[in-house]
């Protein structure tokens, strides 16, 4: 803060008129200073090309905050564009990360040859040796006969024909057919 005070003694130096600033104007000049970088404070205050160069009378806290904020953009296009180059950095390092792990993990992972010794030549389908298949193929072809007959029992049953006869009620109805239709 002292900095800025002897800044701002510096400024008003310039000015004919300095003997009409207070301690309380050059506390607030010198505050508003305060809140820039060092580099725009110090050049807010030269008389040649600071902010007494644009202003005719003692300078305003709005005339020193329109000076330092202009003369700060350029500042922070600078800080802009490091971060902006540190984030794509950042993004860089982050995807090579990221790819370094795909590998690595692709790299951990079976080949084809491992997992076809592993699960066999039909990839662990079907695994069973040829008399579960053949046990499993005979109780669905029992589960079906099984079916057939008691819906053939329920056909009779529902006709009146005796279900120990060798043909069903529908096929002796297509082989004889009733007499109106026969007549057609």
């Amino acid at each position: 803060m002292s900095d800025a005070v002897e800044l701002v003694g510096k400024l008003l130096d310039g000015f004919p008129n300095r003997a009409q600033a207070g301690r309380s104007y050059i506390g607030a000049l010198a505050s508003v200073l305060c809140t820039y970088p060092k580099t725009v404070a110090v050049q807010c205050c030269d008389l040649t090309n600071g902010v007494a160069r644009e202003t005719r009378f003692l300078p305003t806290v709005a005339d020193l905050v329109a000076w330092c904020e202009r003369e700060t953009q350029s500042l922070r296009g600078v800080v802009e564009k490091e971060d902006h180059y540190d984030k794509l950095e950042r993004e860089a390092r982050e995807r090579a990360e990221a790819d370094a792990k795909q590998e690595a993990d692709r790299k951990a992972r079976p080949s084809y040859d491992d997992l076809k010794a592993k699960h066999g030549p039909n990839w662990g389908i079907g695994i069973g040796s040829e008399q579960q298949d053949a046990a499993a193929k005979a109780t669905n072809i029992a589960h079906v006969e099984r079916a057939n007959r008691v819906l053939f029992q329920r056909e009779c049953e529902a006709a009146g024909v005796d279900p120990n006869s060798m043909a069903s009620p529908t096929l002796r109805a297509l082989l004889n057919p009733p007499a109106a239709e026969a007549a057609e």
